[in-house]
Order: structure tokens, then sequence, then C-alpha cells
């Protein structure tokens, strides 16, 4: 009888170039893949537009849910290739013999997890659509974006490190953010960072900095107004985003979610 561990080591190959739809929001499938190399970006839609849920690289795995529906579930997110993709592609024949010879109680705690992984997953999903389209009745109202920035801002006081770009990474500049939206921030800093690189409306820095949950956030940022406290010694600086990286998008919305 071959050895199930063989069996599973041999599972096919499979190759995506980046931009590729590999599995799509409600069709029906129970393969299991794991990602050798590259990355994917999980997503749903909702009024034409794409939500993203997570970006998974390698080691990670997507699939399971339908799987361990048993084919009975819908895929419940899409899955798109965000670079060129290497994939493991399990079969479920292979994987339902393993997985049924588990005992009773594990099989019904992973049910349960993913049950409750699944749950979680559709609220985080509802909550992101009603505050996007909160967002658009405002836009149609005519809500001045000062207040709509103001509204969606969050008071925060994160220790940071800037630099000016492009310029070489060992340059790093002490600050912090005061406060944040998925726009841009307002950042306290010495007056002496101004005085040894160029801080003028338009200059545009990397900022970098970690969330309360640990989750580190690149912001490329450019500035739009520059001023000082009432003391005189510290810079204020308002930033806006210019081009957020994917997962700094993902990690920065999660933190701003009422």
């Amino acid at each position: 009888m071959p050895d199930p561990e063989e069996k599973i080591a041999k599972a096919p190959m499979l190759r995506y170039d980046k931009g590729e739809l590999i599995m799509k929001e409600g069709d029906y499938g129970i393969s299991v893949y794991r990602i050798n190399r590259g990355k994917v970006s999980i997503f749903k839609e909702s009024e034409g537009k794409k939500i993203i849920l997570d970006v998974l690289g390698p080691g990670d795995v997507f699939g399971e849910t339908a799987f361990l529906h048993r084919g009975k579930k819908i895929r419940i997110s899409s899955v798109r290739a965000i670079e060129d993709l290497e994939l493991e592609a399990y079969h479920p024949s292979i994987l339902a013999e393993e997985f049924g010879k588990l005992p009773y109680i594990i099989r019904y705690l992973a049910n349960e997890t993913l049950g409750s992984l699944v749950r979680m997953n559709n609220r985080l999903t509802r909550l992101i659509i009603a505050q996007k389209q909160k967002i658009k009745s405002e836009e149609k109202a005519g809500v001045p974006w000062e207040s709509k920035r103001k509204f969606y801002r969050k008071a925060v006081k994160l220790p940071c490190v800037y630099r000016p770009t492009p310029s070489p990474q060992y340059v790093n500049l002490e600050g912090y953010i005061a406060d944040i939206s998925r726009g841009g921030l307002r950042m306290n800093a010495r007056i002496e960072n101004a005085e040894n690189f160029t801080h003028n409306i338009g200059s545009q820095f990397i900022i970098n900095t970690a969330l309360p949950n640990s989750k580190e956030l690149e912001l490329p940022a450019k500035i739009v107004s520059l001023t000082k406290d009432s003391s005189g010694k510290r810079l204020v600086i308002g930033m806006e985003f210019t081009d957020l990286p994917q997962e700094s998008q993902r990690h920065l919305g999660f933190f701003l979610m009422p």
C-alpha cells in the first residue's frame, strides 16, 4: 500500500502568471492549494469594487473551506496571483482519506474553528462594505474633504521613522504619528529634521511604524501642510498617502475599522 505521505508529496504543481485569476467567488470546488512561490490576493467584490481580505505568500494554504465542507459550499472569496505563482494542488480524495483517519474530536474542532473563521470573515466583509457605502453616500451629499478626513481620522501616538525618497535606507528621521486616516496622517517631528533634509510642500517620504497589534506599516506619503507647534521647537507635518502597499492598506483598514 502506498505511503500516504508519499501520495501527498506528489501533489501536482500548478503555475500562474501575475494577474491570473485562480479561484472565483461563487464557484464550486474542493481542492486545497499550498503556495510554494509568489503571493496571492484574497478578495470579494461588492458593487463592482474589489475588497481585499488578505494577502498570502509561500507556505500559506487556501481553498480549505470548501474541502472541509465536502464540496457542499461554494468558494467564499476569489483568489488572484499578484506575483508569478507556483502552487501545490491537493486532490480532495487524498486529503479526505487522511482527514478521515483523524480522531473525531480533532475533526470536530477543525470544522468548528473553520466555521468561526468563516463567520468572522463574513462580518468583516459586511463592515467594510457598509463603511464604503457610507463614505460614498457622504461624497454624493457633498461633504467637504476635510470634514470627511476628520470624521474617519483616528488619534494615536505611534513612534515612527521616516526618510526622504529617494535616499539610503539608513537615513532614519524620528517622529511620532498623532493621527491617521485612510488618506493620510499628521506627524510631529523635531525641527532639526528640516534643517538636515528638505521638508517642503510636495516633498515625499517613506514612513515606517508599527500598530499596537505589532503589524508593521510602510507608508509612502507627501507633505501637504507644514507648521510649527506652539513652542516653535517641533514640526507639525500633514501628509497625504501616495501609493500604499497592499499589505499596509489591509492592516490600516482593519486598525481604523469602527
